[in-house]
């Protein structure tokens, strides 16, 4: 794991940052995507795929964040 504190943070800041990590990717892109007519379904695509996973890596970053 990345030494956290080589950015300065510990405790619950470290937490957060840590948990932030494992969300899916914007959601605002197949949005944008739409506007501009390029490449809508593919990011449509990307962000279903990241949702679904991080159905696993949600849990599974809460628990590590509990070990931290």
């Amino acid at each position: 794991m990345f030494p956290a504190w080589l950015l300065g943070l510990r405790g619950d800041l470290w937490k957060a940052a840590f948990l932030i990590g494992v969300l899916p990717s914007a959601t605002a892109v197949p949005t944008l995507a739409l506007n501009s007519g390029i490449y809508s379904d593919e990011a449509a695509a990307t962000v279903l795929v990241s949702t679904l996973f991080a159905i696993v890596t949600i849990s599974a970053g809460i628990a590590v964040a509990g070990l931290m």
